[in-house]
C-alpha cells in the first residue's frame, strides 16, 4: 500500500498466498520481501508483476506420519490439519502439497505404493485418499495437487490410523481407531473387512507386510495385542495364525525383522521400557532389552535389519544394535518423537516431532 499527499492509503499490489500471513519483512523500497504464512510456507515476494516464489515450507500442525518411497528419492509427511507434503529426500526440498477440500479433517498416516506412482493417505473422517504423483497442477512451488481417488471404508467417524501395501501393491490394509482392519483391492476399489479381527474400540497402532513374505502381515492394537496373518492373494482373505496379548494394556508398536523373518520387534506402552523380540515359530518373547529408561512412541527398523530406531517422549531418537542390544541416543528435536521412517537403502532416516522433520544420514 502507499499514501498520497493527502495521507490517504491505496492498494498498490494484491498478492495471494496459500494462507493468511503471520510475518512479513520488506526491503527499504518495499519492492522485495519475505512472507511466512500460517500454513508453514515461506515466500519470496519480488517486483510488481512477478509471482511469489515459495522458498521454504513445512507443516503448521503436528506431524502424524512419515513415509519413504521405494526408490528412496521421496519422503511424504502428513499432519493433523489434513496437509500432506511431498519432499525430495536429498536435502528435504519441499516439492508438493495436498490439502483436502474439507479443512476440518486431519491426516493420520501416509504410505507410498511400491510402484512409486501414487501416495495413499488415511484421514480422520474414515476416508482413504490416493494421490497420483504423475499429475501436476501448475508450478510445483505454489500448486496444491489434486486428490485423484478416494475410498470410503464404511467406518464413518473412525479415523484411518495406519496403512500398509502388499508387496505387489495389489492390495492395501487400513487400520482404524475403533480396531477394524480393511483390505482394499487397489485396482477395483473393493473393500473387504478382515473378519479375523473383531473391533473392540481399541485403535490399530501398526500394520506391516513382511518384507520377504508377501503372504504374511501383522497388526497391533492399543490394548496391547499382536496378531499375525496369512494372506491369500487370490481371494483377498486373511487367516489368523498368531495372536499374543502383552502384559499391559496400551499402545503396542511392532515390525518384522528384515534379517530374521520369524522375529517381530515390539515396543510401546504395552511392553514398557525398552523393547522385546517375539518369536513367531515359538509364539513367545525370546529376549528383551529392558535397560532403557524410556518407553517408545515410534519404531522403525533399517532394511538391513541391523539397526532399530525408537522415538521417545523425551525428544530422543534411540538407535539400537539388533544383535548386541547396545544403543545410542541422538538429540535434535524439541518435542516428543512421534514418527520415524527409514529409506529402502537404510542410508537415510527421517524423524518428526510436532511440526519439525529431521533427516539423518546413517553412517553404519
Amino acid at each position: 500500500a502507499g499514501a498520497d499527499v493527502a495521507g490517504r492509503w491505496t492498494v498498490l499490489r494484491d498478492i495471494r498466498l496459500d494462507a493468511p500471513v503471520h510475518s512479513l519483512s520488506m526491503d527499504a523500497e518495499g519492492s522485495e520481501g519475505v512472507a511466512a504464512t500460517v500454513a508453514g510456507t515461506v515466500y519470496h515476494l519480488g517486483a510488481s508483476g512477478v509471482p511469489p516464489v515459495q522458498i521454504g515450507g513445512g507443516h503448521a500442525a503436528p506431524i502424524t506420519g512419515l513415509a519413504c518411497s521405494d526408490s528412496g528419492e521421496l519422503v511424504a509427511s502428513c499432519a493433523a490439519d489434513g496437509t500432506v507434503i511431498l519432499w525430495a529426500a536429498d536435502g528435504m526440498q519441499h516439492l508438493r502439497r495436498w490439502q483436502p477440500s474439507d479443512g476440518a479433517v486431519g491426516c493420520c498416516c501416509v504410505a507410498f505404493a511400491p510402484s512409486g506412482r501414487s501416495l495413499a493417505a488415511g484421514y480422520s473422517d474414515g476416508v482413504l485418499r490416493q494421490m497420483d504423483l504423475s499429475i501436476r497442477s501448475g508450478p510445483p512451488t505454489v500448486s496444491d495437487a489434486v486428490l485423484t481417488h478416494s475410498f470410503g471404508l464404511g467406518v464413518a467417524g473412525h479415523a484411518v490410523t495406519t496403512l500398509a501395501y502388499t508387496g505387489g501393491a495389489e492390495y492395501m490394509f487400513c487400520g482404524t481407531e475403533d480396531g477394524a482392519v480393511k483390505c482394499i483391492n487397489v485396482a477395483s476399489g473393493q473393500v473387504r473387512e478382515v473378519s479375523a479381527i473383531t473391533p473392540e474400540g481399541f485403535g490399530v497402532c501398526s500394520l506391516q507386510c513382511a518384507p520377504d513374505q508377501s503372504d504374511t502381515w501383522l497388526a497391533t492394537t492399543s490394548d496391547g495385542n499382536l496378531a499375525v496373518f496369512r494372506f491369500d492373494m487370490t481371494s483377498g482373505r486373511s487367516e489368523l495364525v498368531v495372536r499374543h496379548a502383552f502384559p499391559h494394556s496400551g499402545t503396542l508398536l511392532a515390525a518384522f525383522s528384515p534379517s530374521q523373518p520369524s522375529c517381530v520387534v515390539c515396543c510401546g506402552e504395552a511392553v514398557g521400557r525398552g523393547l522385546v523380540f517375539f518369536n513367531l515359530d515359538e509364539r513367545r518373547v525370546e529376549r528383551s532389552l529392558a535397560t532403557m529408561d524410556q518407553v517408545a512412541m515410534s519404531l522403525s527398523i533399517s532394511p538391513s535389519g541391523y539397526l532399530i530406531t525408537l522415538g521417545t517422549a523425551e525428544r530422543l531418537v534411540k538407535v539400537v544394535d539388533f544383535e548386541e542390544g547396545t544403543f545410542q541416543d541422538f538429540t535434535g528435536h524439541s518435542d516428543a518423537v512421534a514418527s520415524l521412517a527409514f529409506s529402502p537403502s537404510g542410508a537415510l532416516l527421517v524423524s518428526s516431532a510436532n511440526t519439525d522433520i529431521i533427516s539423518w544420514d546413517v553412517c553404519v
